[in-house]
């Protein structure tokens, strides 16, 4: 679940807008009730998004209600012997087995053995876990299920260890950690949370997790050849994985609920014809209709530090690169390991869907352009709808006054770094991750972000009008929210300036790992350093550099400042044995000279 390490809504929102993919043309007319016209467009679209991010293997199925009208696997699940991806192919399914656990809590809910409402203390009354914010309501399996719970996003020494290491063990190991937020605060998410709600499920149902949903909910389904560990039975329908088209091995996770399942497509079909069927799997009820309806109902909808982000009990619903409102609203979940990605997205009101599995490291893209495109011409062949082929006007751009520019200026603090916005001139400019752009003040309140060569030259860039900013005053705090085609996200907020103390001074500098630690993803390495008055961390995790901006609250603990994933979560400084550490997410780091 590499991606969802770090939120980087914003450097998506840049990605695209300094990216463009030319494409092939989409069939000028598609017949109703006919989904061959996928053998052809939609092969070949795939086939040109597998060879631009370098896929090895994908498999695509596309549901209609209680049947599969259109599978396809295109290349390789072993390009070694040239065993070809087929439908029936097992892929890791990453965060998409959140919809499994989710299955599987609401399944004991109705059976009387649980409640969401309820504290998580209920089912685990071991856990603890230490908090700033005092008279917050408790953590509930409801915030936990809608990632509003305010947990860490992950514990993550361990995360993907070849040790011994269970999910369950996280529960003894977040006793010294902070929540990062009071729940429904704001959406984060957090593999951290569904761990725990997979505890919560094995302690209740008194059954080891894995046993309990093939049990209780694949069993069910008819997902009779998936589970959360990968039996013997079922190794030969498993892909490899590969990057850049050479065979590896994928990593191990710890926190199976949160993303371990093995899949197929038509396995996660049987998933989503479930959920068109009202709760109703083959002949038996898997839940009632009225679970399914609350599953499927906006829960933050008064939480407006979300934004226009809508999230159900398990499902999301929005989906940010293609609007599907035309087509009455969407249920969906993505999935990454490091080298599996998925897609899943239902229409609910269409009884219509499409689930999308690769096998290769960069195939994340992939897979939500394919999903999405051949998604897209599925609704039109079952009922006739296209997306709005006409573009609202751009917002017109209009002057900003001194005092209007002079209170937004400042520094922000986000999951992609420091975002930086100063006057220049009559105008304003911002700064992230190295990229200058001038901000046009435009009539709806937002910004247009534009690139001048030289810092003169306006550039026009693909996609660029569609990317915007704004700012906003939410719960207080000034924040720095992402547009992009009808959608707005706050992803980070305002840090005035602060003086460093002498004993955070004293812990500037390079560290690193304390200990050995058989982790396949860690954090590599670790530094502090002191840049125009913040202090910043500047870390490398899994071959990614990122630097995000610190706020100490105390002479011994300091947060990420910013909104959602990673956000405000705790480092802890130290001193032992005459050296300065920082523990921070399970690990600690010496700093060496």
């Amino acid at each position: 679940m590499k991606r969802q390490f770090w939120f980087a809504a914003l450097a998506g929102l840049v990605a695209f807008a300094l990216s463009c993919t030319a494409a092939i043309k989409p069939p000028k007319e598609v017949r109703r009730g006919d989904y061959s016209v996928l053998d052809d467009y939609g092969v070949k679209y795939a086939e040109q998004q597998m060879k631009s991010s370098r896929v090895t293997g994908m498999s695509i199925a596309v549901v209609d209600d209680q049947r599969i009208v259109w599978a396809k696997g295109l290349d390789y699940a072993d390009a070694r012997t040239k065993k070809p991806a087929l439908p029936g192919t097992l892929y890791r399914v990453g965060s998409v087995s959140k919809l499994l656990n989710a299955c599987a809590v609401m399944r004991l809910q109705e059976q009387g053995k649980l409640n969401i409402d309820q504290p998580l203390t209920a089912c685990l009354p071991e856990f603890s876990i230490r908090s700033r914010f005092p008279g917050a309501p408790p953590i509930t399996l409801r915030t936990m299920l809608t990632h509003h719970s305010g947990l860490p996003g992950d514990l993550l020494r361990g995360f993907t260890s070849r040790g011994q290491t269970r999910f369950t063990d996280n529960v003894a190991l977040l006793k010294d950690e902070y929540v990062s937020y009071p729940p429904n605060y704001v959406w984060a998410y957090s593999n951290l949370a569904i761990s725990l709600l997979g505890a919560a499920v094995e302690r209740v149902s008194r059954q080891d997790y894995v046993k309990f949903t093939d049990e209780q909910v694949l069993a069910p389904l008819g997902m009779t050849h998936s589970s959360f560990a990968l039996k013997p039975e079922f190794e030969s329908l498993a892909s490899h994985c590969y990057d850049k088209g050479k065979e590896t091995t994928d990593v191990p996770i710890r926190d199976i609920p949160a993303g371990a399942l093995w899949s197929s497509v038509e396995d996660l079909g049987r998933l989503m014809m479930m959920v068109f069927e009202n709760g109703r799997a083959g002949d038996a009820q898997f839940l009632q209709p009225s679970t399914i309806d609350e599953m499927l109902t906006p829960q933050n909808l008064n939480v407006p530090l979300d934004g226009s982000l809508r999230m159900g009990l398990g499902f999301f619903l929005t989906y940010g690169d293609r609007d599907f409102t035309y087509a009455g609203g969407v249920a969906e979940h993505g999935g990454d390991t490091k080298f599996f990605h998925s897609e899943f997205i239902a229409l609910p009101n269409q009884k219509l869907g499409i689930i999308v599995l690769t096998n290769s490291l960069g195939g994340s893209r992939a897979a939500r352009k394919v999903a999405s495109e051949l998604l897209k011409v599925a609704v039109e062949a079952k009922s006739g709808l296209k997306p709005p082929v006409s573009k609202p006007a751009p917002a017109r751009t209009i002057p900003i006054s001194a005092e209007r520019a002079r209170s937004l200026a400042g520094d922000y603090g986000s999951a992609v770094g420091m975002i930086r916005v100063r006057q220049a001139g009559s105008g304003l400019r911002i700064n992230l991750q190295g990229l200058d752009l001038a901000l046009k003040p435009l009539a709806d309140s937002s910004f247009g972000l534009e690139l001048r060569l030289f810092g003169l030259i306006p550039i026009a860039l693909p996609g660029m009008s569609e990317a915007t900013i704004a700012f906003r005053r939410i719960n207080g705090d000034d924040v720095v929210a992402a547009r992009s085609r009808g959608n707005e996200i706050p992803i980070g907020k305002r840090l005035d300036r602060y003086d460093l103390s002498a004993v955070w001074k004293a812990r500037l500098g390079r560290y690193v790992l304390a200990d050995s630690t058989d982790d396949v993803i860690k954090v590599e390495r670790l530094s502090l350093k002191l840049k125009d008055g913040f202090l910043l961390a500047d870390a490398r995790v899994d071959n990614e550099d990122m630097s995000l901006v610190c706020k100490p609250l105390s002479d011994s603990e300091a947060v990420f400042w910013g909104l959602g994933r990673n956000m405000m979560e705790t480092v802890h400084g130290f001193r032992r044995d005459t050296s300065e550490f920082l523990r921070y997410s399970g690990y600690e780091f010496r700093r060496v000279k």
